[in-house]
């Protein structure tokens, strides 16, 4: 009897260290993105410096909130305005806590689609910018910006990709006549 009660402890204790990975991964993949996405964003906006260059690259990383930038957001009609970045810095966390539960089919859906309305903002941005001269100024600086921008984008894709279950997809052989 005393062989079931350790290897009952053992099991649950088992349980405990994967639930605990899990939720501690999730965590840490939400506030991770979070903290690498509004550093870019803060980045992005300091690269306008003093008139000298650009925050097109911080409208980027607010992207699809930024579109609109002078107008904010009457919410609920209450008397106050979200501005767009405001409503950018709470995409990204919204965004990690969807990936982190991404073996949920909605959640990859849905940060799926979350990301798909981003890059739509993105070239909403570019066909209303005009400022591709100064952008031009800021020249290598932005190489290691758009590096890490577009390997977190890789990333992000890769978790969904990877947490997608293609084997209900059945590729026939036929012989070819």
């Amino acid at each position: 009897m005393r062989e079931v009660a350790i290897l009952s402890d053992f099991r649950r204790h088992r349980v405990n260290r994967i639930w605990l990975r899990r939720v501690g991964g999730g965590i840490a993949l939400t506030i991770g993105i979070s903290i690498v996405f509004s550093v870019l964003g803060f980045l992005g906006l300091a690269f306008g410096g003093a008139g000298h260059g650009s925050i097109f690259f911080g409208k980027m990383i607010a992207a699809p909130f930024s579109i609109s930038q002078e107008e904010g957001i009457r919410v609920f009609d209450f008397g106050f305005f979200l501005f767009p970045f405001d409503l950018a810095f709470s995409l990204w966390p919204v965004v990690g806590a969807l990936l982190a539960f991404r073996r949920i089919g909605a959640c990859r859906i849905a940060a799926a689609a979350l990301l798909g309305v981003h890059y739509l903002g993105i070239l909403l941005l570019c066909s209303r910018t005009t400022d591709w001269g100064y952008i031009r100024k800021i020249g290598e600086m932005i190489l290691p910006y758009l590096a890490i921008y577009v390997g977190l984008q890789v990333f992000m894709w890769t978790l969904i990709l990877r947490a997608m279950d293609f084997r209900h997809m059945k590729i026939s052989r036929r012989p070819v006549t």
